[in-house]
């Protein structure tokens, strides 16, 4: 998967490796992952507002890399604490006209809170997704496969 960034910089995410070419400046740089993301397939990758790149995997989650940085932070999911991401295979990101992060998942769609670091997940059980039902004005979110309205007060 490739994917060109505001500054024309172009990430390339192949199974467990990412690279990123800079060609203002010629120069190519790969990153390293933790040792149980080094199989891991990329789904999506997309830059946030404030230049954090986001990595949607394949069962390993999702990863963030923010702009200067060169470790990743990694966000799972964990069955013990609903604030965390639905499932670890995300297949699609979106960030809405808030800059609010969503993420398509297996099981169910989550956004970020940026302030509390953690994840509302909106999902049944069996994995169909439940928006709230009071709806102001319609709002579009398209997640690959499909599309899903929810509200624009989500």
């Amino acid at each position: 998967m490739i994917y060109e960034d505001s500054q024309g910089n172009l990430w390339d995410g192949t199974t467990g490796a990412l690279s990123r070419l800079d060609r203002n400046r010629a120069r190519y740089t790969r990153f390293a992952f933790q040792a149980e993301a080094s199989a891991a397939t990329f789904c999506h990758l997309l830059r946030n507002r404030s230049g954090a790149l986001w990595i949607g995997t394949s069962g390993q989650g999702l990863y963030r890399l923010d702009r200067g940085a060169k470790r990743f932070k990694v966000y799972r999911h964990n069955e013990a604490d609903a604030a965390t991401l639905a499932n670890d295979t995300v297949v699609r990101l979106l960030i809405d006209n808030r800059g609010t992060l969503w993420a398509a998942t297996l099981d169910g769609l989550s956004h970020f809170d940026t302030q509390s670091q953690r994840f509302v997940t909106y999902a049944d059980g069996d994995g169909a997704f439940k928006l709230p039902l009071a709806c102001r004005r319609p709002a579009r979110i398209s997640v690959g496969w499909d599309s899903f309205v929810g509200t624009a007060a989500l």
